[in-house]
């Protein structure tokens, strides 16, 4: 029998489907603008601090859990089926790989089998090539942020019970220090925070960057604002999913989506050439 496709693209037809009605609930949501960013200064101690109201709704965790599934679900169908278009019959074991490991997925393990081969034992290698261009360890030190990382990591954890939940989130995250005393350019200095802390999960209160200031005795009289402040610096707050310290935000889950049906696609046309 030839290689059939449709089985897959109907577990992508559902993450697409749930990804809409999702993306359709969140944005008059953010519409609100629930998320708020702001420097509060209490005496000698400045503080950029976030403020959520009302929470968003703890529903929508679950739905992105699901996206994931059926997302992460379809590429592991899509392996037997490229068993069968390269001529060899299918056997268990097969899945789709997602390694952000290069040494990991092509090492030879236990009986002299790699990952890789284990995993896509009797897929043809123009299938392969395929495959092996979007492995998140190609993006290097940023492979745990590739999509197809991201919908592995929401997908293992909502198998394992261990669910996300709806935060804030900072996209970006950055902040200025000034010192009016001191002359430019050495009065100010820009912290901008490396990116395993992007995104940035937000509670209602919490001091995302704080600064306490012990100024010398003479001046202890002087507002603080005038010795040195803090100043916001491309922090932009949106919706994010949050477990056990990664987050991810609706954007990731959306490029893994598409990531996939890149891949179905790819795989498609050569089924056919």
């Amino acid at each position: 029998m030839p290689a059939d496709l449709s089985g897959v693209r109907r577990k992508l037809a559902r993450a697409k489907d749930k990804l809409d009605k999702l993306s359709d609930a969140v944005k008059p949501y953010l519409d609100t603008t629930p998320f708020r960013i702001e420097v509060d200064v209490q005496g000698n101690h400045q503080a950029v601090v976030c403020r959520v109201d009302p929470e968003p709704e703890e529903s929508w965790a679950d739905d992105m859990a699901e996206i994931a599934y059926q997302a992460r679900s379809a590429l592991d169908l899509l392996i037997p089926q490229l068993v069968v278009a390269s001529g060899n019959p299918i056997k268990g074991g097969t899945s789709f790989p997602i390694s952000r490991d290069q040494a990991a997925y092509v090492t030879p393990g236990r009986g002299g089998v790699s990952q890789r081969d284990k995993m896509l034992k009797g897929v043809g290698s123009k299938y392969r090539k395929i495959i092996e261009d979007f492995q998140p360890y190609q993006r290097g030190r940023s492979a745990w942020r590739d999509p197809l990382a991201a919908l592995q990591t929401i997908s293992n954890r909502d198998k394992h019970n261990d669910v996300y939940v709806c935060v804030a989130a900072a996209e970006t995250f950055a902040v200025k220090i000034v010192r009016p005393p001191l002359p430019p350019p050495d009065n100010e200095i820009t912290i901008r925070f490396g990116d395993k802390l992007i995104p940035y999960a937000m509670t209602d209160g919490q001091d995302m960057f704080a600064l306490d200031w012990n100024p010398d005795p003479a001046n202890a009289q002087q507002p603080m604002m005038d010795l040195i402040r803090i100043e916001l610096l491309d922090i932009k707050p949106t919706l994010g999913f949050s477990s056990e310290g990664r987050t991810f935000l609706l954007d990731d889950l959306n490029r893994g989506v598409l990531v996939a049906s890149q891949i179905v696609d790819k795989c498609a046309a050569r089924i056919k050439s």
